[in-house]
């Protein structure tokens, strides 16, 4: 399952009131990291996992592709309020982090945490020491823990 991970400069992604805009990294392009493009195209195709090809009009958007790894396609979207993308792994999110701090920006989570460095590293080892992710499945717990994972 993966879920929306914000680029913003504010406390709380949903009440940022200066998103960081498409033109904005536009203007930073010389100093973007390694593997990041720009798709004016508007439109990300993606298969399904049962073969099927679905495509999506985006608006213009900014993605990271690793060269050793073809299919881990990372797009950043900047149609609704802060830039976001959605990952399954977290590890995958290291080369957005560079990109976080170039705009002078951090990587949040829906539920607030911050992601960093480290604690980008350390997850799976965080969700294999905790008691309450492998022995109770339930959703106050999991807040809980990832509260106290990713302190802001």
């Amino acid at each position: 399952m993966s879920y929306n991970i914000y680029f913003t400069r504010s406390d709380e992604y949903f009440d940022d009131s200066s998103p960081i805009t498409l033109k904005e990294v536009e203007e930073l392009q010389e100093k973007l990291p390694r593997n990041f493009y720009f798709d004016y195209s508007g439109i990300v195709t993606t298969t399904t996992p049962d073969g099927k090809t679905i495509s999506a009009e985006v608006g213009p958007y900014l993605y990271y592709l690793n060269e050793n790894d073809l299919n881990s396609k990372i797009c950043i979207y900047f149609y609704s309020g802060c830039p976001f993308f959605s990952v399954r792994d977290e590890k995958k999110m290291l080369p957005l982090l560079e990109l976080a701090d170039l705009l002078q920006a951090k990587l949040q989570g829906e539920e607030l945490e911050v992601y960093t460095e480290d604690s980008i590293l350390n997850i799976n080892d965080n969700f294999e020491s905790n008691d309450t992710t492998t022995s109770n499945n339930n959703q106050n717990d999991k807040k809980g823990f990832f509260k106290k994972l990713f302190k802001k």
